[in-house]
């Protein structure tokens, strides 16, 4: 058998579906609090009198520590295998988690749930990535779609599970509790077994980050050129989640009307920026899309909040999250059976646009038919005050 044979021997099955596994297992133990931030932590900021500028703050501080430490992934996987930087990455975010039960101010959050822990998050996922994109070739869109699904499967259990801690233990046994689940990505990062030909040779190209963002790297990017758009992407994200909000609130601008605009906005410039090679262009696209994904994802779950009485909000949250998982469970593996077959990173992008303007034109035609209504009454209101008059 040749060199070239056994590098292909165990791509797309064998042990890279409980490579699979291990990814998915590393990410819903490690991400599926994320989604029930508010409700875990609500009563711990009243009782540290902190606000929701304050909240926002700790949240902006974790997805920045999550997104840039992946800058940290080549230098380390040049030394350790993505199995030991897994392994190391869930303990850290789960000894983030049990150090928060201990908080008794905004700065202890800070540096325990979202520095040590968004370092540790960033470093298990960004290393379960790679794993994962080493075992499979053709089938990598599924892959990914799979372990994505079973994610966000456990994001629809999550909520409940922290209500009934919250009432069993309070929020430092909840905490606890949590630190202890999030330990099974340990077990995750164990599966992460290092691919054959990785043993024969230490400069596999598969170990290289850059295979992540396939979609990015497929353009003839370089390394370097990848990683600026991805970190340029993540920063405008983020400043986009700290300004935005208070700029639109002081506007006394809808979240619905924020997040259906900039929501046609993200799909457009994705497929903009599919249609691009690397270059300038191709950058200021990425600046654009990091400040507008930002700005959508803002809006999401005040979208909910803004339309229940707050006696409904749980109830409501919790179907959103189901609604949004079984979506997530049903689309993902076909986005990336649709990679698979098209070998298209483009035409993937641009299916996900259509389904965001399926959305996009359903909420036109109810603000039309919403708008028409509130005009009828009124001209019918005016009609009965000119008779009584």
């Amino acid at each position: 058998m040749n060199s070239g044979d056994k590098k292909k021997k165990g791509l797309d099955g064998g042990w890279g579906w409980l490579v699979c596994l291990g990814s998915s297992l590393i990410t819903l133990s490690l991400r599926s609090l994320d989604p029930s931030f508010g409700l875990l932590f609500h009563d711990l900021f009243i009782e540290l009198e902190i606000d929701s500028t304050g909240a926002s703050f700790i949240m902006s501080i974790l997805d920045a520590i999550v997104n840039f430490s992946g800058l940290l992934i080549g230098p380390l996987l040049k030394k350790y295998s993505y199995r030991q930087v897994a392994f190391f990455g869930s303990l850290l975010s789960c000894t983030g988690l049990i150090l928060t039960s201990r908080a008794n101010s905004m700065f202890h959050i800070v540096c325990t749930y979202s520095v040590l822990g968004g370092l540790g998050t960033g470093l298990a996922i960004a290393s379960a990535f790679v794993a994962l994109n080493t075992f499979f070739e053709k089938k990598r869109g599924q892959a990914v779609g799979f372990s994505m699904a079973g994610t966000t499967l456990a994001m629809m259990i999550v909520p409940q599970l922290i209500h009934l801690l919250l009432n069993s233990y309070g929020f430092r046994g909840a905490m606890l509790v949590i630190g202890g689940w999030a330990l099974h990505s340990t077990i995750g990062a164990c599966l992460l077994r290092p691919f054959e030909s990785e043993i024969e040779s230490t400069n596999a190209d598969t170990k290289d980050i850059g295979r992540l963002f396939e979609g990015t790297w497929s353009t003839g990017m370089s390394k370097a050129e990848v990683a600026s758009c991805l970190s340029i992407s993540a920063f405008t994200d983020i400043l986009a989640r700290l300004l935005l909000p208070t700029i639109f609130d002081r506007l006394g601008l809808k979240n619905r009307t924020i997040f259906w605009i900039f929501c046609i906005l993200v799909g457009i410039g994705r497929s903009i920026m599919a249609a691009q090679s690397k270059g300038v262009l191709l950058i200021i696209t990425f600046v654009i899309i990091g400040f507008l994904r930002g700005a959508t994802l803002v809006n999401l779950n005040l979208t909910v909040s803004e339309y229940c009485p707050l006696n409904k909000l749980p109830n409501a949250f919790g179907m959103f999250m189901v609604f949004k998982g079984l979506f997530v469970v049903m689309l993902s593996p076909l986005i990336g059976y649709i990679r698979d077959v098209s070998e298209s990173y483009a035409l993937c992008i641009h299916v996900m646009t259509l389904m965001i303007s399926i959305t996009f034109i359903t909420w036109s035609i109810e603000c039309m038919y919403r708008t028409f209504k509130n005009r009828k009454s009124v001209l019918a209101k005016q009609a009965q005050d000119i008779v009584i008059e």
